[in-house]
């Protein structure tokens, strides 16, 4: 069955892509294309990993991701205009106004990269402290190894301050990096320029510190989605930046699986090669036949409606007085699939578990069109603020990429965190926008990574 599944996902992708005019953005088309990864990983394995599929999951996938399809169709059916609005250039803040360099004051990239240099620092000095308390001794990889299994227990609970400075930096990272590719794309690149780069480089070190691999997708999505809009944008979206997009997003995967691998290796998760492409092979493809497993099993309870999807709104219950609500562990029980031991099991998982089948294909057909609108609302200059949307929109949007292996959408967006986030991300981004106007302004020097002004050579 996994061939014929394989099969109705190729068939899905060309539909939607027919559909959607050849858009690689639309959250139809990037869903089937991680499905089919996830599928393809399935079948170059099932031997080793002694797995089937039934007839049952194929039609779970299937017709789950045809729901989201029909609700970004009813998305774009409400707010593409009949002709595409040409877009030639958005300002900084608002539509009309042609594209400029986002300067960045050297005071603010100093302040900003100390401020994530003490973040790594506290990091560093918490993973070696709570590592070794837990029994990590030996090699440094011990050490964040029992630090990673520490902190995923029921009985850890992560420093606040850490939580907070780590979800600044962040964010720090994500805006850095927005400005780096708007300028580097509307503007002529300054390869000598090199400043802005540090706290992209703070954050990756503080992610891989915390032997985390999640926020290297998150961060991987944000850099593919950014520049397939910003790009869009620069040609007034009258042609499909594709190839760009298809060689960031193979460049990107290779990157995320390059990194997964190191990481296996420095935590001492994995003795060689072989063991690291099973590993990723696994987190990649294995969710599928737990999947399968589940369904096999599964008989819904009213009762446990929300538990598993709704983890965020509960903690937020419970910090304020409802001490009732039952919170339950973020992460799912291990099962055996084949001779897999896996704790995940695609986004379907959790809706099924949580709301039945009709709860699953209104959810779908809900994060079709919630993505689809902000995505279209963007390209057709429909925010004020235009340059904010993106970083947001793109920030937001890796539970369509993670559909795949987990449940994303109402786990993490649902939260105080993600509120957080989100605030934190306007609040900053807009003071160093006033920065950045101000310098131009006044004259004062800044860092940035153009040579000139223009939006076109």
């Amino acid at each position: 069955m996994i061939y014929i599944l394989l099969i109705l996902l190729v068939m899905q992708f060309i539909l939607a892509y027919l559909i959607t005019n050849g858009d690689l953005l639309s959250p139809w088309v990037d869903t089937c294309i991680v499905f089919i990864v996830s599928a393809t990983f399935v079948m170059f394995n099932k031997t080793k990993w002694e797995v089937e599929i039934s007839a049952l999951t194929v039609i779970v996938i299937f017709t789950g991701i045809a729901a989201l399809g029909v609700g970004e169709l009813v998305a774009r059916r409400l707010i593409e205009p009949k002709k595409v609005v040409a877009l030639k250039g958005i300002d900084d803040t608002k539509c009309g106004k042609e594209k400029s360099e986002i300067i960045v004051p050297a005071f603010a990239t100093v302040a900003i990269t100390s401020f994530m240099l003490f973040v790594l620092l506290y990091c560093i000095y918490q993973v070696n402290t709570i590592g070794t308390a837990y029994g990590g001794v030996g090699t440094q990889g011990d050490i964040l190894n029992s630090y990673r299994l520490q902190s995923l227990s029921d009985e850890y609970s992560t420093s606040s301050l850490l939580k907070i400075g780590t979800l600044l930096c962040e964010v720090f990272a994500s805006i850095y990096t927005f400005i780096l590719l708007h300028n580097a794309i509307f503007l002529r690149w300054k390869k000598s320029c090199i400043v802005l780069f540090l706290p992209v480089l703070l954050f990756l070190i503080l992610t891989i510190y915390s032997g985390n691999r999640s926020p290297f997708i998150h961060y991987i999505v944000f850099i593919i989605v950014v520049m397939a809009i910003l790009y869009g944008m620069k040609n007034n979206w009258t042609k499909r930046p594709n190839r760009k997009i298809l060689i960031a997003g193979i460049s990107g995967i290779a990157i995320f699986f390059l990194i997964f691998s190191l990481m296996g290796f420095f935590m001492n998760r994995v003795d060689s090669l072989e063991d690291s492409m099973q590993n990723i092979a696994g987190y990649t493809g294995g969710a599928i036949p737990a999947l399968d497993r589940f369904l096999t099993s599964f008989t819904y309870d009213i009762g446990q409606m929300g538990k598993e999807t709704m983890q965020g709104l509960n903690r937020i219950a419970q910090s304020i007085g409802y001490s009732d609500v039952d919170a339950i562990p973020r992460h799912l029980e291990f099962i055996n699939a084949g001779n897999m031991r896996i704790n995940i099991y695609t986004s379907f998982r959790r809706y099924l578990h949580d709301f039945n089948y009709a709860g699953l294909y209104t959810l779908q057909f809900l994060i079709g069109f919630i993505y689809t609108s902000c995505y279209m609302a963007i390209k057709n200059g429909k925010f004020r603020n235009t340059n904010l949307a993106v970083i947001l929109y793109a920030s937001l949007s890796y539970p369509i990429f993670m559909q795949s292996i987990d449940e994303q959408f109402l786990t993490s967006l649902l939260t105080s965190t993600m509120l957080i986030k989100v605030i934190s991300t306007a609040v900053i981004f807009n003071i160093l926008i006033y920065m950045s106007n101000t310098a131009k302004r006044s004259g004062r020097k800044g860092i940035s990574t153009a040579k000139k002004r223009t939006l076109y050579e």
